[in-house]
């Protein structure tokens, strides 16, 4: 792994919270780390690809980027965007005595109205 590339990675690693692309690049400014916006898209890709972080698409909002590899689902305001982490213990184990086969991975992903939203009274941007 390149010097860059292992710095990208500690950025994502090291917040408190899941990373769009943008703000990776923003850290990195911060952090005086000389890299261009593409290739952030590029070093994050390839993170992802190489199973060291995660990467979550969600239509309408920017790519997240999450340092958490173990099992685990995601909570998506559909008023913000904002992204937090679910965990639901018997979810694999559940799957996995339905389809009656191991399961290697899964993706679960919530639409809600975050609490902060639901206080501003806020309505979701995409209709359910």
């Amino acid at each position: 792994m390149t010097s860059l590339n292992k710095q990208i990675l500690d950025l994502v690693r090291n917040s408190m919270k899941h990373l769009s692309a943008e703000e990776v690049f923003f850290l990195a400014k911060e952090k005086d780390i000389k890299v261009s916006l593409a290739s952030v898209y590029r070093i994050l890709g390839k993170l992802a690809a190489e199973g060291y972080i995660r990467q979550l698409s969600n239509p309408g909002n920017p790519d997240m980027f999450d340092k958490n590899l173990t099992p685990h689902g995601h909570l998506i305001c559909s008023c913000c965007g904002s992204v937090e982490d679910i965990f639901v213990s018997s979810l694999q184990s559940d799957l996995e005595k339905l389809v009656e086969h191991p399961i290697s991975s899964y993706q679960l992903t919530v639409s809600y109205v975050c609490p902060a939203c639901f206080e501003k009274g806020s309505e979701p941007d995409v209709a359910f």
